[in-house]
């Protein structure tokens, strides 16, 4: 618990990266040369919430090694063509997990913001 005012500041650009790797280690790899997301097995066992929270993560990851090509958030076209969750699906998907803070768009791009981290572990299931 806080015990005083200044314990309730956070800085928001940090990012618990032990718990970014393990939400995602089940999931998928990163190509070392584009940051490009391998999913493994598991993946493929996903709701389409999983799916889509695991690539919004695994972009933050890519963004966070400096391996991934481009910004850290998507379109909801672009993480159907990465998941294979249909777009029909994708884009309600986004727009509710936004809902409930687990993703932030800006510019109708998506991404986790840090501080979601640890409630984006349980949705993911």
């Amino acid at each position: 618990m806080a015990e005083t005012l200044e314990d309730l500041i956070v800085d928001e650009t940090e990012m618990d990266r032990a718990l970014l790797h393990e939400v995602l280690a089940p999931y998928v790899r990163l190509s070392r040369d584009t940051g490009q997301i391998i999913p493994t097995a598991a993946f493929a066992e996903l709701s389409a919430t999983g799916k889509v929270i695991v690539h919004a993560l695994s972009r933050k990851a890519g963004c966070a090694l400096g391996i991934l090509q481009g910004p850290e958030s998507a379109t909801p076209k672009e993480i159907s063509g990465a998941t294979g969750v249909k777009n029909g699906t994708t884009k309600p998907t986004v727009v509710a997990l936004a809902k409930r803070g687990l993703l932030v768009s800006e510019n109708g791009r998506y991404s986790v913001p840090n501080h979601a981290l640890p409630l984006v572990r349980e949705a993911i299931k």
